[in-house]
Parts: structure tokens; sequence; C-alpha cells
């Protein structure tokens, strides 16, 4: 199953830049690895990313809701989360569900 992701890329929390990317096609069965992988590759290639290509993104955060509201505030959600193992695909971490 292939679903449709759609990626904050979060260059400064103090200044709030921010870019959205949006992969298609995305199989479920990609470990979380594979897709900063694919997200690294895409800021490289891309000339939409340009600002982004010497930005350190270490961090993929998962937020799955499939449908109705989104949360206004992305930068800062107040619920703890447990990191994930990047060795996890993504239908085991919840997307797409």
């Amino acid at each position: 199953m292939s679903v449709v992701l759609t990626i904050y890329l979060v260059k400064s929390f103090e200044y709030r830049t921010m870019k959205t990317m949006v992969l298609k096609d995305v199989d479920l069965s990609m470990k979380a690895s594979e897709l900063m992988a694919q997200i690294s590759s895409t800021i490289q290639n891309q000339s939409a990313y340009v600002p982004y290509r010497n930005a350190t993104l270490d961090t993929l955060r998962i937020m799955t809701k499939a449908q109705g509201a989104k949360p206004n505030n992305i930068y800062f959600i107040n619920e703890a989360e447990e990191p994930f193992e990047m060795d996890k695909t993504l239908a085991e971490l919840g997307v797409g569900s």
C-alpha cells in the first residue's frame, strides 16, 4: 500500500522557517531510515529546497491523522513522545492507519 506524505522541513524554530515537501506513492513497507534518505535526496536534487541543503535535518517526527483537523502549531506540540526506531517500517510506526 502506498500513501502520500506531507513532510514539514523546519530549518529554524526561532525564525519559524519551514517548507513543506509532498512525497507521493510512499510504500508503507519502507523503513524510517529509508524515508530520511529519500527526503535528503529530494532536498539535494530539487531547486525548491536550496536553502535547506546546508541545514542539519536530523529528526523525524511522524504525525498521523488521516482526516480531520491538523494541529495549527506544528512546531510545538506539548505531548511527550517516545523516540522511535529508524529500523521500523512506516506501517509499524502507525503511518496509514
